[in-house]
């Protein structure tokens, strides 16, 4: 089913701009950040319309960017509060493909029209059959008007759309050889200002040097050891290709021409022909519009670079002052232990006052904190041992009161004297603001699902409800199959993915939330088993069938519950968790 991607931050509004979309038989898909947007744009494909909100501490046009590099052609509705964030819009309408621009002040009865606007379809002419091979020069042709150098790329392009188009081709790529790196040209289906190039030059080296002394044509590249191995193949952009070299009027190599399919054995057959032909084709026609382009690459205008008038600063005064002046403490000691140089932010934070401690032993003053109880023994052992590796630790220190410090401790070469460098910076602000946060905290960072803390809240007023109302509740928790075989970096991610399906599938009256570190629990109000089930086993098969770049395929396993009204709610728990266990034992990918 078409869907709409909505991108805006008030879920309020999210909702009314939901039911707008669902009223044109189009599936609304809510993302709170630009990752989340970006893995439902991966997940569900090209969308039919996307209504983004931009903010002044959110940078929406950002994630535009992004989702047209990630081949989101649709129109596309802004909207923002902000009359400069909208004449920015504007500006940039057509790189973007803005549809309309709103004020978040509008009423929903104009974002609806604007909305039955953006999805109107465009009235477009077929294009008319072309041949395989490039137009035929006519008898009597006049001497063509060389194009202006700022027309040269727009005439490539057209030139590489053609050629794409008539060999049945969704890629084209065009490399110029201009006697340093070259230059790559691309054609890739759609308007070039959105999205001007799919992978890199490196990327797309293999291609090139395999077609730059002959023609090739390869139906299956994951079977070709060379291009087996690119990172085009192994994500699925390319899956047949074929290229020949391209030569210019006095027979010298001038680059590569090649076309490419997504799918193995995607090329029509007997591609190489018309494809030699058109390669001999532009060769002829380097002169006209490529040859100044890249005699303007390879030899660039040289920029006269201003006089720089000497600063009249004393530096050895100014470094002075700044050393002093620092937030963060340094102490620096020499090869024998002995402290050459502090500042007075370390001694503010070590509680020394105004003591000097140049010319003092490190150790000294280290043993000097632990014998006052301000350092614990451990962490000063930790900082009297032998220096080696750089170390970082966070200390508690009592000095004035409890202080949380950051202490780092590496070598340095000093005119050619092995030193140690200390830098110490207090934390105790910082620390107890983590603290005051996370009492109030309700959403989890990794998955911005609820957290622990929300879940049993939110579950307490559900069983309360149902006490109250005799309704039903049941649950469902879901958990990753064989997470032990994915890196913990990798593993998050893939429980973030795992988390913003489900929050997508979701009832606006259910309650997601992380139970644990890779498990995810969903409150269904009103819901029997039966219905809880169907839940569930959609999440799972969804899951299974999910496939996102540089990310590993998992599968679910769920567990349901019905609420009893004459048992615990740790006896729900119990059972739902078991039901998982039951279903991970019985080989993952299903529920119980």
């Amino acid at each position: 089913m078409a869907y709409a991607l909505i991108h805006v931050l008030d879920p309020a509004r999210a909702a009314q701009y939901a039911a707008l979309v669902e009223q044109h038989k189009l599936a609304a898909t809510p993302a709170r950040t630009q990752d989340e947007a970006l893995f439902h744009a991966r997940r569900l494909g090209p969308a039919a319309l996307l209504l983004i909100e931009v903010r002044s501490d959110a940078d929406g046009f950002a994630l535009l960017h992004r989702l047209r590099r990630a081949r989101q052609t649709c129109p596309a509705l802004v909207i923002s509060g902000s009359w400069e964030l909208r004449n920015e819009a504007l500006r940039l309408r057509k790189q973007l493909g803005i549809a309309e621009v709103l004020a978040a002040s509008q009423p929903l009865l104009t974002v609806e029209k604007a909305v039955a606007r953006a999805l109107e379809p465009a009235r477009r002419k077929a294009p008319a059959e072309e041949q395989p091979f490039p137009p035929a020069p006519a008898k009597k042709a006049q001497p063509e008007k060389q194009p202006e150098p700022a027309k040269q790329p727009r005439v490539l392009d057209e030139m590489l759309a053609q050629a794409a188009r008539s060999l049945r081709a969704s890629m084209a790529m065009l490399w110029l050889d201009d006697g340093s790196e070259g230059t790559l040209h691309g054609h890739f289906g759609w308007d070039k200002d959105l999205v001007p190039m799919v992978g890199t030059e490196e990327e797309w080296a293999p291609f090139r040097h395999l077609a730059e002394s002959a023609p090739v044509d390869v139906r299956r590249c994951a079977d070709d050891k060379v291009l087996a191995r690119s990172p085009l193949v192994i994500s699925g952009t390319v899956g047949s290709f074929a290229g020949a070299p391209v030569v210019d009027r006095n027979g010298r190599g001038a680059g590569v021409l090649w076309v490419a399919q997504k799918h193995a054995e995607g090329l029509v057959p007997d591609v190489l022909h018309p494809l030699t032909v058109w390669a001999q084709h532009i060769g002829s026609r380097l002169d006209d519009f490529a040859d100044a382009a890249v005699r303007s690459i390879a030899r660039p205008a040289k920029s006269r670079e201003p006089r720089l008038r000497p600063t009249a600063l004393d530096v050895g005064h100014a470094l002075g002052e700044l050393f002093a002046g620092l937030e963060t403490g340094f102490l620096l000691t020499d090869g024998a232990d002995r402290i050459a140089l502090s500042n007075q932010a370390m001694i503010r934070h070590l509680g020394l006052r105004n003591r000097k401690l140049s010319g003092l032993m490190r150790a000294r003053v280290i043993e000097r904190l632990r014998l006052h109880s301000a350092l614990d023994g451990r962490t000063a052992a930790k900082l009297l041992e032998p220096a080696g590796e750089p170390l970082r630790l966070e200390v508690a220190i009592n000095v004035g009161g409890d202080r949380i410090l950051r202490w780092e401790t590496r070598l340095l070469s000093v005119q050619q004297e092995v030193c140690r460098v200390d830098e110490v910076a207090d934390l105790t602000a910082e620390s107890q603001e983590r603290k005051s946060i996370a009492k109030l905290v309700r959403v989890d960072a990794l998955t911005l699902l609820g957290n622990r803390h929300s879940f049993d809240e939110m579950l307490a007023k559900e069983i309360s409800r149902v006490h109250r109302t005799g309704s039903t509740l049941s649950l469902a928790i879901f958990r990753i199959d064989e997470r032990e075989r994915l890196r913990a970096g990798v593993a998050d991610v893939v429980l973030r993915d795992v988390a913003w399906l489900i929050a997508d599938i979701t009832r606006g009256y259910d309650h997601a939330a992380r139970l644990d570190h890779d498990s995810v629990a969903v409150i269904l109000p009103g819901a029997p088993a039966q219905a809880a089930f169907r839940f569930a086993t959609r999440i799972v098969e969804e899951t299974a069938e999910v496939w996102i770049r540089n990310v590993p395929r998992v599968t679910l396993s769920g567990g349901i519950a019905e609420f009893d009204r004459a048992e615990d709610v740790s006896v729900l728990l119990t059972r739902a968790r078991a039901a998982v266990l039951e279903a991970a034992a019985c080989g993952g990918n299903g529920v119980i």
